[in-house]
This record gives structure tokens, sequence and C-alpha cells, in this order.
């Protein structure tokens, strides 16, 4: 992913972006507006398996069956795996935030704030221009505004 900002950075340094590379900047804001929400729901997936893997476990110990102390390993050895997996992954949407993050450092406070609304929030121009206090016009100018503006912005 972060060669996928870095890439975004370059298309727009070129100059004038197409709509194309245009769509694909603002489908890496979304993403980076919805990373802690990916986390979060990362964190469930865990307290999911690890409730999964204690069921498991009490089942196995109930039944005494033969060969119990195998299966109980293996159950371990695919939770620690999932787990490590998961992490792993929460790790990776962190990073891809914090580089966009650095991307957007340099905004001024009412682009931040409609990057808030729009990507974060998932806000759509009609609710952002009530909110900012702006035409809906304006709220699409804004955006177009911030995204040409990224094209100046160091690859981090």
């Amino acid at each position: 992913m972060l060669e996928k900002i870095r890439m975004c950075v370059r298309i727009l340094e070129r100059g004038e972006a197409s709509m194309e590379e245009m769509e694909r900047l603002k489908e890496l804001l979304f993403s980076w507006g919805g990373a802690l929400d990916q986390c979060r729901r990362k964190q469930e997936e865990m307290k999911r398996l690890g409730s999964l893997r204690l069921a498991q476990r009490q089942m196995w110990l109930e039944s005494g069956s033969e060969g119990t102390r195998e299966i109980l390993e293996e159950i371990d050895q695919r939770y620690n795996d999932a787990l490590r997996r998961i992490q792993g992954e929460i790790r990776e949407i962190l990073e891809k935030k914090a580089a966009v993050d650095g991307l957007l450092a340099g905004l001024g406070e009412e682009e931040r704030q409609f990057l808030r609304l729009r990507f974060e929030e998932g806000q759509g121009f009609d609710y952002i221009a009530y909110k900012m206090h702006i035409s809906r016009a304006t709220a699409f100018r804004l955006q177009r505004k911030i995204l040409q503006k990224l094209k100046k912005v160091e690859t981090p």
C-alpha cells in the first residue's frame, strides 16, 4: 500500500492528473479515513477467535477423546497463526494511515475539516457544504484543490 501511495504522488507530480488518477487518490483517502475503523474490526475479530479457541479447547478437554493433546496443540497453533496474521494486518493499516497523514500534514484547517468529513466520516457534498457553510459547488472545488495540492507534497 505504501507503494500505491507513492505511485499516486508520482502521478500527481507529473502535472494535471487525469480523472482516473484522481479517483485512485480519492480511493486512497477513503481507505485512510476508514483505517481506525478497520483496526477496530480486526481487534473484534481477534476477540472472536479467542472465544472460539477457548470453546474448542473446552469441548475437547471434556470429551476425553484419544489424541486430545495433539488436537489442542493444533487448535493453539492455528489460533496463534491467525492472531499473527491479524496483528500484521493491523500494523499494515496503521503504517498506511501514517504515510497518508504525512502527505496531509501541510494542509490548512479548512482542508483538514473537509477531509475529515468526506473521507473519515463518509459524508456527501451537500452535508459538507452545510457543515462548512459553503456552497455545494465550493465543496467540489475544495476537493479538487486538495487533490491538486497533494501533488506538491514530497513522497513520504
